[in-house]
């Protein structure tokens, strides 16, 4: 039987999908309006925002298509980090669980309908540069741990144990390095070779992602351009089985 994420949270039609969104704006962002009316077109119920800051996402300029912010974790650094949404949850900014260069904060949002409660969980991971050492591979192993079956093992921010997981954000990892979350029994909604969202020259790396507990129906997931930063958006819908 399939449970759809649905009415009770987020006033999604029935039969529609849960849709939750990565967007990396940059804290920089030269063209943060347009970033925000990107994201707003994507239609997405929850979305992680990293390189948030108050230069790259302003209030007013967000709430033009509807989207709130629900955690602010805005920094004049990378690591600043937001959760946005349509829906009602219970959402904090919660500190890495993890010791390692170059990390900062998580956004954590729990949001329930009927008897299918889960977490969306955001982060911005260290990225490959050699000042941040092996962070990125010290923080997938930390948020692996965490999940087991795709579901939270114990609390972590207003998340429950048993909690199912929803993982978005810049992990600054692809292929093989995702391991740990694949282990944990998360899948990324794009599939086993997801599109890249990064690119230097010719060279392109999925970097952002939109994963969930492994066997739950995804819906159109793609990317999307971000005016402004060197990053393209993900957005993928899911229904829970």
């Amino acid at each position: 039987m399939i449970l759809m994420l649905s009415v009770a949270i987020a006033g999604v039609p029935d039969g529609e999908p849960f849709l939750v969104a990565s967007a990396h704006f940059g804290e920089a962002n030269p063209d943060a309006r347009g970033a925000a009316e990107a994201l707003n077109g994507v239609s997405a119920d929850v979305a992680v925002i990293t390189g948030c800051s108050k230069a790259s996402l302003a209030e007013e300029t967000l709430g033009v298509g509807g989207l709130r912010l629900l955690a602010d974790g805005r920094d004049p650094t990378p690591a600043g980090i937001c959760l946005v949404g349509r829906v009602e949850g219970d959402t904090a900014v919660v500190p890495a669980p993890w010791s390692a260069d170059c990390s900062g904060p998580l956004v954590v949002g729990r949001f329930v309908s009927g008897s299918v409660s889960f977490v969306v969980i955001g982060g911005h991971l260290p990225s490959r540069l050699p000042a941040c050492g092996r962070g990125g591979a010290v923080a997938v192993a930390a948020l692996g741990a965490l999940i087991e079956g795709g579901r939270l093992k114990a609390a972590f921010g207003p998340g429950q144990p048993g909690d199912a997981v929803i993982l978005a954000g810049n992990l600054n990892t692809s292929g093989r390095e995702l391991v740990p979350l694949t282990t944990a029994g998360l899948a990324d909604a794009a599939g086993p070779r997801p599109p890249a969202t990064w690119h230097a020259g010719p060279v392109g790396l999925a970097l952002d992602h939109v994963m969930g507990p492994a066997g739950w129906s995804v819906e159109r997931s793609s990317t999307f351009e971000l005016p402004g930063s060197s990053h393209r958006g993900v957005v993928a819908g899911f229904f829970a089985e």
